[in-house]
């Protein structure tokens, strides 16, 4: 297509059915973009595809907040591969996922990323899931529902 921008994605989350579902969202996205999409599925293999691709980076992760971790690079979740891509590929935007219903969680996402995306995987259909992904590819930030209605003054700001 002429008008279509070449997007690379990375998304890791530990269960193959979700991770499915973000490539079909991705690749399905009006045709605006041209996808290429990697996907894997614990801490370790997110190093490494992050570190095989240091010179292509990626424009948006998405992260699922727990993950199989890798003690060896002491990476333990989602936020420390959301440090090494924030130190590896700046321009990396970054949705969280997670399951987590406390605000706490929440909370330590924001202050330790300050992620351009944070969705609760349970109040987030498959529309507004497009939706979010959407609007952090055109550079706006993006809480589902159940983050938008917590209380979480690091977020107000950014909710119109």
């Amino acid at each position: 297509m002429e008008n279509e921008r070449k997007i690379r994605i990375l998304a890791v989350d530990d269960h193959r059915s979700v991770l499915e579902v973000y490539a079909i969202i991705f690749n399905s996205i009006d045709k605006k973009y041209e996808v290429d999409f990697n996907d894997v599925n614990n801490c370790r293999s997110a190093y490494e595809t992050i570190t095989d691709n240091i010179n292509y980076p990626f424009d948006l992760a998405v992260l699922d907040y727990n993950l199989p971790m890798w003690e060896e690079k002491q990476m333990y979740s989602g936020l420390e591969i959301a440090q090494y891509l924030r130190n590896t590929m700046p321009g990396c935007r970054i949705i969280f996922v997670t399951m987590q219903k406390e605000e706490k969680v929440y909370e330590r996402i924001i202050r330790e990323d300050n992620p351009e995306g944070l969705v609760h995987k349970i109040d987030c259909g498959l529309t507004e899931l497009t939706e979010g992904f959407v609007q952090v590819l055109e550079g706006k930030k993006f809480y589902s529902k159940s983050i938008e209605q917590a209380n979480l003054p690091a977020i107000k700001p950014s909710i119109a």
